[in-house]
This record gives C-alpha cells, structure tokens and sequence, in this order.
C-alpha cells in the first residue's frame, strides 16, 4: 500500500513541492528494496532539475546494498543533475566498476547524459 501511495504522490505532486519531496525523502530509507525504488523513481518526478537535496538524497543510494535500487539511483541522478554537475558525474562514475550489469550499464548511460554538452 506504501509503494502505490508512493508512486501516486509522484504522479500527481506539483513538480517541486517541498513537503511531498520531504514526505517521500523518507522512504529512502525503508528496509524494503521495492519501496526505496518506488521513493527514488516519484522523487524523479516530482523533483526539479538542479535540486540539491533531492540529488543529495538519491546518491546515498548509489551504494545500496541492492543493484535494483542502485540502478533506480543512477537513473533517477541522470534525470534530476545538471549536465556538468561534477560531484554528480563523479558519483555516479564510480558505479561504472559496480558488481552489477544493470548498474554498470545505466551507470555509462547516465555519465554520457550528465558530460554531453547542453548544446546538443
């Protein structure tokens, strides 16, 4: 039930709404891998690009102890850091050498996301 509530308040949360992003923040920390995923992929929609809270947040998890929220991570930093944000590119660099495959693989993805020039 916390997982949908989750995803509903992604969906349907004003794009930067401090309270909600604060509320479902929390759930970053929860003992279930489903629910910390279900938190990082709303905090992706409901977050602003550049939001260093939220970024801050979401790379705690880049180290998690499962590749499925590692990989939720990754994306979600993809999605939400400025390209160019150097602690950014940096974090999420070192997932590249992740045991993983789905984590390596999003972890290039996203390197390529956050390096390419705005311009294009």
């Amino acid at each position: 039930v916390r997982r949908v509530a989750v995803e509903s308040l992604g969906q349907l949360a004003s794009r930067g709404d401090a309270a909600v992003i604060a509320t479902v923040s929390k759930e970053l920390e929860d003992s279930r891998w489903y629910q910390r995923v279900a938190a990082l992929q709303a905090l992706g929609e409901m977050s602003e690009r550049g939001h260093r809270m939220t970024i801050l947040a979401v790379s705690e998890l880049l180290k998690d102890t499962d590749a499925s929220v590692r990989t939720a991570a990754v994306e979600v930093l993809a999605k939400l850091a400025n390209s160019g944000d150097d602690r950014s590119v940096l974090a999420v660099r070192a997932r590249q050498s992740d045991p993983d495959p789905a984590v390596r693989e999003a972890a290039a993805k996203a390197v390529w996301l956050l390096t390419r020039s705005s311009d294009t």
